[in-house]
């Protein structure tokens, strides 16, 4: 559940950082023959809205048109009474309102494009139908610009680090509040989603596998349980739109220093990031990077059918599940230029 006050915080995300970003957009756009792009954004899918002009709904859905030259438009479902909040958490020179977003933003794009244009709709297959419909009842062609968009943010930039580094701190003390004596998950849980939010957290999921011995499985807990001998907890927060994970196990009387060499073991893995050759020798593993709309998406992974590509110094949070000595250790953390932004140590 998203919470508390979100804000557009000038001094960690300055205009000038969404200057830099619609030009990569618009030069993007350019190499595609798109004209003008348009971003779909609500509450589960945030990101790419998000990164063009910092706008985190905290529900309803939202149109960003971005033309080749000129303003951004925001067209929001968002009652009129919510203009103040997203004038002052949007980088976007025309703001309108409306119940329903596709007709008003397919009358925006038919007033300012000429015939024959492109339009280009960042994951297209994945825009509600009603929206979808009425994008293509604007008369122009109309494209997948889910590639260009990730051309565009492949690079990444200075803002988008230091953000994933303050949330990946909060995911480090929520961790780090555990009582790794005790026997309740709740409780454990309950630490964990307390101190994220406490520190900053405007979003904070917790997923635990409560006895790695049975399940190695990360879900969300759905009522009592007790902790076992070796158990996981997986904090996923977001901060300023920037969404980052980290894992820790707790192995009760780890005098091997299991969850070590585990850490260890990851940490070598992403040393040599974007090979993926020593992520492979995991039982189980998984690269998440913010490319688009979802606010994490699956990269690669022993799960994911094909690994796509990822540049060497991106931003990614990578999970594992490690056997040392015959005990599974769940171990995860954001990691950029081959190293822990916020190593999973405790």
């Amino acid at each position: 559940m998203r919470r508390g006050l979100i804000e557009w915080s000038k001094t960690e995300l300055p205009e000038s950082v969404f200057d830099t970003r619609i030009a990569a957009m618009r030069q993007a756009m350019a190499a595609a023959k798109i004209d003008t792009l348009v971003a779909y954004t609500n509450f589960t899918r945030p990101s790419a809205v998000s990164w063009l002009c910092d706008f985190i709904p905290y529900w309803s859905e939202c149109a960003l048109v971005v033309p080749k030259a000129g303003a951004l438009t925001m067209v929001s479902a968002v009652s009129p009474r919510g203009k103040p909040w997203i004038e002052s958490t949007t980088y976007s020179e025309n703001l309108l309102f409306t119940p329903k977003i596709g007709p008003e933003t397919a009358r925006v794009l038919k007033e300012a494009l000429p015939s024959g244009a492109t339009i280009g709709v960042v994951e297209l297959d994945e825009v509600p139908a009603a929206v979808g419909l009425a994008l293509k009842g604007v008369g122009a062609t109309l494209v997948d610009a889910t590639d260009a968009f990730v051309t565009a943010r492949a690079s990444g930039d200075a803002a988008a680090t230091a953000l994933a580094t303050i949330a990946a701190g909060f995911a480090h003390k929520a961790l780090a509040a555990i009582d790794a004596n005790g026997t309740d998950a709740m409780a454990a849980v309950a630490a964990v989603d307390l101190a994220a939010r406490s520190l900053g957290a405007e979003e904070s999921y917790v997923a635990i596998a409560p006895d790695l011995r049975a399940d190695r499985r990360l879900l969300r807990l759905e009522g009592p349980a007790k902790l076992g001998a070796a158990y996981a907890l997986r904090a996923t927060v977001a901060y300023k739109g920037t969404w980052v994970r980290m894992i820790r196990t707790v192995v009760r009387n780890d005098t091997g220093g299991i969850v070590q060499k585990a850490t260890a073991q990851l940490a070598a893995a992403i040393a040599e990031l974007p090979k993926l050759d020593k992520l492979r020798t995991s039982d189980w593993w998984l690269v998440e990077t913010a490319r688009a709309a979802q606010p994490l998406d699956a990269v690669a992974g022993s799960a994911v059918p094909t690994a796509e590509a990822f540049p060497a110094g991106a931003l990614v949070s990578v999970q594992a599940s490690i056997t040392i000595d015959g005990t599974t250790v769940l171990i995860g953390a954001p990691s950029m230029g081959g190293a822990f932004l916020v190593a999973p140590s405790f």
